[in-house]
């Protein structure tokens, strides 16, 4: 503060309280001040508003400028649609109403009367000094705060590029990196696939290997085996071979002991028949006609059941229901009726015999299905059993069409006797 200085020609007097200083413009304050007025003292006065200030605004400059900038703050541009472009008028600031200016005076009005000249008290000086450094103070604080505002904005851009460097080089950082872990990623995926390619090979290698080696023991099984079966088949060559002569030594003991018998049997029947014969024509000296038919018919064992023309329907009945287990899918029978003549193998005439009746069936292939069945008895069994073998003789020499069908053959035989048979 400045001091007080008193003036002798104006001794100190109390300030009106009506008064009220006058507004000074910007013209009258940079005026040229009067005499009374101490320029050191306005100058220390300034010096000490701007130190002031300076001290007062450096500390949160000082502390933003040591703030580190946020590196995690995104900056980005937006393009405003035409739709948000037209709204911006809506939010620009309202305009400022002024109050209407008090109407001016008339030339006509009287103006007031001067008032009289007074003399500046020492107050009413240092009061205009006290308004006039107030005036400096906010002007310097307005000057040092559009200083501020000034380094603030400043400072803002300098932070904005700082933080797109950052972004760009984060952005950069993230494409190397991002490029790096690609490399990686293909890096690993080609050792990858080689590590699984060599794998894979060595899998392929021990396959085969194994396959080679199971090669091996399976051929050197199948050559065991080949000379094992060889073996057994040498030695079942042997035992068939030792088995088949025995069985054809048997076969030919069987046959030479089959002949013998025949020959016996052929020796015996051929006796017997002699000795019958002897005895017959005994008898036939002996005994009269009725009385030698008698004896021929018990001598060759008759016997006059089936011997009917009744017996042979009988039995033809009972052959057909026989037979149809071998009908299958046939449902008719093709029938043959084969008439013959054969002459008895017996040498005597023998009494009451009839013709045999014979039924065979015969398949597709021309042989037997069935046992031959006798219809018809002759009423002697050596005629009868005659008969059958003649139709089974006959029917082997008779040819078949491949009519792949069964077809029933049936024969009625006549017997000739005294040698006087002919076909």
């Amino acid at each position: 503060m400045a001091k007080k200085r008193s003036h002798p020609s104006h001794p100190t007097k109390p300030k009106p309280a009506a008064y009220t200083p006058p507004p000074i413009s910007d013209a009258e304050l940079f005026q040229p001040q009067p005499e009374s007025t101490s320029v050191p003292s306005v100058l220390a006065t300034v010096f000490s508003v701007t130190l002031h200030g300076l001290l007062w605004a450096a500390p949160p400059i000082l502390s933003m400028s040591r703030e580190k900038p946020d590196l995690q703050r995104t900056v980005e541009l937006v393009q405003l649609t035409p739709e948000e472009i037209s709204r911006l008028p809506q939010f620009s600031d309202p305009g400022i109403s002024m109050p209407p200016l008090p109407p001016s005076v008339a030339s006509t009005d009287v103006p007031p009367p001067p008032s009289p000249p007074q003399q500046p008290s020492t107050q009413t000086l240092e009061r205009q000094e006290e308004l006039v450094r107030q005036q400096i103070v906010q002007r310097q604080q307005k000057l040092l705060q559009r200083q501020l505002e000034e380094q603030e904005e400043l400072l803002r851009q300098q932070i904005r590029r700082n933080e797109e460097l950052l972004q760009k080089q984060k952005l950069q950082q993230q494409e190397e990196l991002r490029r790096q872990l690609e490399q990686e990623r293909q890096r690993q995926t080609e050792l990858l696939q080689k590590q699984q390619e060599q794998e894979k090979q060595r899998q392929t290698e021990l396959l085969r290997r194994q396959l080679e080696q199971e090669k091996q023991r399976q051929e050197l099984l199948q050559q065991q085996q080949e000379k094992q079966r060889q073996a057994e088949l040498q030695w079942l060559q042997e035992q068939e071979k030792q088995r088949q002569e025995i069985l054809n030594r048997q076969i030919d003991q069987e046959k030479q002991r089959q002949e013998l018998l025949r020959k016996q049997q052929e020796l015996e029947l051929l006796d017997q028949w002699q000795q019958q014969e002897k005895l017959i024509g005994q008898i036939q000296k002996q005994l009269r006609p009725q009385q030698k038919l008698e004896a021929l018919k018990r001598i060759y064992s008759y016997n006059a059941d089936g011997t009917t023309v009744e017996a042979l329907r009988t039995n033809l009945i009972t052959f057909y229901q026989k037979i149809q287990q071998f009908a299958g899918e046939q449902k008719n029978w093709n029938q043959e009726k084969i008439s013959l003549r054969l002459g008895s193998p017996i040498k005597q005439n023998l009494p009451d015999v009839t013709p045999a009746g014979v039924a065979l069936l015969i398949d597709e292939n021309g042989n037997l299905s069935t046992d031959p069945l006798l219809t018809r008895s002759t009423g002697y069994p050596a005629l009868n059993e005659a008969a059958i073998k003649a139709a089974i003789d006959d029917v082997k020499k008779r040819s078949f069409a491949p009519a792949g069908e069964k077809k029933i053959y049936q024969y009625e035989i006549e017997i000739e006797q005294n040698n006087e048979a002919s076909r």
